[in-house]
């Protein structure tokens, strides 16, 4: 079976004393389009990770079941930082 290279592409790093926020898209170097968008919450202690929250998101097609909800919630725009 021949594994795809992937590419890690940050899009933004936020820091402070005790926490990082990073978000990042994942690439197959094969194909132009993004595969998941990652946010990771950093935790640090005496300055070492001691947790990790990460949440991955899929940039494919929506499945049927969601395209028919899409009077559900609100759009909310582009958020700033």
């Amino acid at each position: 079976m021949n594994i795809p290279e992937i590419e890690r592409r940050r899009e933004r790093i936020e820091e402070n004393e005790d926490s990082i926020i990073l978000s990042c898209r994942i690439f197959f170097q094969q194909i132009i389009v993004s595969l998941f968008h990652v946010v990771s919450f950093i935790y640090l202690e005496d300055n070492l990770i001691v947790d990790k929250d990460e949440y991955w998101s899929y940039d494919g097609m929506a499945p049927e079941w969601r395209k028919k909800m899409k009077n559900w919630g609100n759009a909310l725009g582009k958020f700033q930082f």
